[in-house]
């Protein structure tokens, strides 16, 4: 009888140094009112994935007009796209110039957008735009019209892949009406269900974004990733890309 007793005294001692973990670690999110106003329960929804979600090194360069998968992805592209202005950094949606852009938005307000110019997206990919955020509340794509309007989708492999589809629904409408929330009322956000990726496959580097990319000086020469780096810079030296891109 005392044993079970015990047995039973050390598993309510357990579980309530649990609740009590748990619960301190709710109490040190921290969270914006407007958030929590639209987004209820997204907190448990989205997990912030780290620097290991990049690959280790790229592929072997097949051409001038080649996929991401020939250079690799790296945290420190992000120093390359905030170099070429295209990352921008808690602001509302009608302040952005037209164009598409991923983004990411946290619990406490915080949001980053990433203009993408081609299907590279270097340096915008969410992996990049949530790397020091987080607590994600919402990610995807959004399309910014010259017409003062835009459309949002959940276009992200990193933070939606695994978010089941009714949670999608509720994180759409949250992240379209909190997003409404922050603009003057004559600037509109269309409401959507999509979920495919407004960045066209085809829009390949241009031979300026090239040579961008491939100056000595480039932070996309300059990752840290010692892989990635080596690749690049072979990539960078080939003669078929020199000639292509002088």
């Amino acid at each position: 009888m005392l044993k079970n007793n015990a047995k039973i005294f050390l598993f309510l001692f357990v579980l309530l140094s649990n609740i009590a973990i748990f619960a301190d670690t709710l109490a040190d999110i921290p969270t914006n009112p407007q958030i929590t106003k639209y987004f209820p329960k997204t907190l448990k929804y989205i997990k912030n994935p780290t620097a290991t979600g990049f690959p280790a090194k790229a592929n072997a360069f097949r051409g001038p007009q080649e996929t991401i998968a020939a250079v690799g992805t790296a945290p420190g592209d992000l120093s390359y796209a905030e170099a070429q202005n295209r990352i921008y950094k808690d602001v509302s949606v009608n302040k952005l110039p037209p164009g598409i852009y991923t983004f990411v938005l946290s619990a406490d307000g915080k949001s980053r957008f990433g203009q993408a110019v081609n299907i590279w997206e270097i340096g915008t990919k969410h992996l990049h735009l949530g790397l020091d955020i987080p607590n994600i509340v919402s990610a995807g794509e959004i399309k910014v019209n010259p017409d003062n309007s835009a459309e949002v989708r959940l276009a992200s492999g990193t933070y939606m892949a695994n978010v089941a589809g009714p949670d999608q629904k509720t994180i759409l409408e949250s992240t379209e009406n909190y997003l409404q929330s922050q603009v003057p009322n004559s600037f509109k956000i269309i409401k959507g269900e999509s979920s495919a990726t407004f960045i066209p496959s085809d829009s390949l580097p241009t031979k300026t974004e090239l040579k961008n990319l491939c100056d000595v000086n480039s932070a996309f020469r300059q990752v840290a990733a010692p892989r990635i780096r080596e690749n690049r810079q072979r990539y960078c030296e080939k003669e078929e890309i020199k000639e292509y891109i002088k």
